[in-house]
C-alpha cells in the first residue's frame, strides 16, 4: 500500500513545496529530477498513521481549499478590502524589479522601521545563480538583492526550522499555493505569532529548471559560466538576463523568454490550480499591464506598474503606511474586477476553466485535491460551452499521456 507522500505523486499533485520532508524528516527528503523540479524522495517507511492523517490536512496535494459558506459571496478574484496600482518611489527599485518594485519597497518600509527583522524570500544562488532558493534575509542589502521574479523551482518548507525557531517577527514573501500551506501548519501547530505578514504575486504556474537551461543552451550559453541570471527586470516587463565570467551579457525579451518557454514547461499540478492569485496573503502583487487599443496587454517596454490587492484588514494597514511613509506610490485607487481580468486574461480565463481540468482528471480517475467546488463552477457559467469542453478534453490529453 503506497503511504500519503506516495499517493500524491501518483497522481500527479505534488506542487514540490517540501512540506513532506520536513512532516517525515528521515523518511522523505527533497531531490531535483530529470524533469526538472523538486519532488520528494522516499529514504524508508513511514510508521506513524497519525502523522500521515495529520499530512493530508495539510499538503496542497491533498488540500488546496476548503468549502466554505462566504464563498457564494466571493468574485472571481477572491476576497479584498482594496484594490490599486502602483509602483515603488524609489526609481532604482522600480527599474531593477520585475514590474513595480511595489512589493520591495513594502518589504522595506516593514524593515527600516523594525516591524519585521527578517524575511523569508528567494534569490538566485550564488554560485550557480540558474539556481533559485529560498533563504532567510536579514539586511537590506540582501532583501534588494532578491529583487526580480524566480522561474524556476524552489521549496519553501526548506526554511520550517528557521520560522519554528525564530526569535523575532518574520514577512514570508511566496507562491500563493505555498503560503497556503504554510498559513495551515502554522495554524495547525499554533506558532502563528512567528510570522508578522504574508506577501505573495499572481502566479502563472512553476516551470521546470530544464526550461531554463534550455533558454541558455538555445542562446549559446555555459550554465558553469554563467555569474548572474535574473528572468526579468531593467524595464517592464524587462529581460530575462545572463552574465557570464567574461562579463558578457545577454538580454532575451519576456515573450521569448517566459511566454515561448517557460510558461511551457510549467509542473501538471500547476495546470488544476485553484488559487494562482494568492488568495491566502495579506497583500498580493501582479502586473497591471497597459492595455492596448484592442483592450488587450501591451508588452512594450515601460516604466513598471503593479496592480495591489490588499486581502484584508492587516495587508492595507501594511500598504498605506508605505504610501504615508513614502516608499510606494499609488497611481489608481479605483480599479475595477472588469479592468483587471483585460490586464490578466490568463487569470481570468484560468479560473474560469479549470474547474473542467480538474474534471477531466478525475475522468481519468485520478485524485485531485480538495478545492471550492462549488465555487469554480459557478466561475464557469459565463464562459462558451465549447471553451469547457476544449479544456475537458485537454486535460484527459494530458492524463492518457502519462500512462
Amino acid at each position: 500500500m503506497k503511504d500519503c507522500v506516495e499517493n500524491v505523486l501518483k497522481n500527479d499533485n505534488c506542487v514540490g513545496c517540501g512540506l513532506c520532508s520536513q512532516m517525515f524528516q528521515g523518511y522523505y527528503g527533497m531531490q531535483l529530477t530529470e524533469q526538472g523540479f523538486f519532488r520528494p524522495k522516499k529514504f524508508k517507511e513511514i510508521n506513524n498513521k497519525e502523522l500521515e492523517e495529520t499530512f493530508k490536512e495539510l499538503c496542497p496535494g491533498y488540500i488546496r481549499r476548503k468549502e466554505l459558506d462566504s464563498d457564494k459571496n466571493i468574485g472571481i478574484w477572491g476576497n479584498y478590502v482594496s484594490l490599486v496600482t502602483g509602483y515603488s518611489a524609489n526609481e532604482e527599485i522600480r527599474y531593477k524589479a520585475s514590474t513595480g518594485g511595489t512589493l520591495t519597497s513594502v518589504l522595506l518600509y516593514l524593515f527600516d522601521n523594525k516591524i519585521i527583522d527578517k524575511v523569508l524570500q528567494v534569490q538566485a544562488n550564488s554560485s550557480k545563480p540558474y539556481i533559485s532558493k529560498y533563504i532567510i534575509t536579514t539586511t537590506r542589502e540582501d532583501i534588494i538583492n532578491s529583487i526580480g521574479s524566480r522561474y524556476a523551482p524552489t521549496f519553501l518548507f526548506s526554511q520550517l526550522n528557521e520560522i519554528k525557531n525564530n526569535k523575532g517577527k518574520i514577512a514570508v514573501v511566496g507562491k500563493p499555493c505555498e503560503i497556503a500551506t504554510l498559513k495551515r501548519y502554522v495554524e495547525k501547530y499554533e506558532i502563528e505569532d512567528k510570522i508578522f505578514c504574508y506577501l505573495s504575486f499572481f502566479c502563472g504556474g512553476t516551470p521546470s529548471l530544464n526550461a531554463t537551461l534550455e533558454i541558455l543552451e538555445k542562446h549559446n550559453l555555459n550554465k558553469n559560466d554563467i555569474t548572474e541570471l535574473k528572468y526579468r527586470g531593467e524595464g517592464w516587463p524587462g529581460y530575462f538576463k545572463a552574465v557570464n565570467k567574461n562579463g558578457e551579457t545577454k538580454k532575451i525579451s519576456y515573450m521569448d523568454s517566459w511566454s515561448k518557454q517557460l510558461s511551457k514547461n510549467i509542473q501538471n499540478s500547476c495546470k488544476i490550480c485553484t488559487d494562482g492569485i494568492g488568495e491566502m496573503a495579506d497583500l498580493v502583487f501582479g502586473d497591471a499591464w497597459n492595455l492596448n487599443e484592442n483592450g488587450k496587454p501591451d508588452f512594450k517596454e515601460k516604466k513598471g506598474v503593479n496592480f495591489i490587492f490588499c486581502r484584508n484588514k492587516l495587508g492595507k494597514e501594511i500598504l498605506d503606511n508605505a504610501v504615508k511613509n513614502n516608499y510606494v506610490i499609488i497611481e489608481n485607487k479605483n480599479l475595477d474586477d472588469a479592468i483587471l481580468s483585460k490586464m490578466q486574461p490568463y487569470q481570468a480565463k484560468h479560473r474560469k476553466l479549470v474547474y473542467y481540468k480538474i474534471l477531466g482528471k478525475k475522468i481519468c480517475l485520478r485524485c485531485v485535491p480538495k478545492y471550492p467546488r462549488k465555487l469554480f463552477k459557478n466561475f464557469s457559467k459565463s464562459e462558451k460551452c465549447k471553451n469547457k469542453i476544449k479544456e475537458t478534453l485537454l486535460s484527459i490529453k494530458n492524463e492518457l499521456r502519462k500512462k
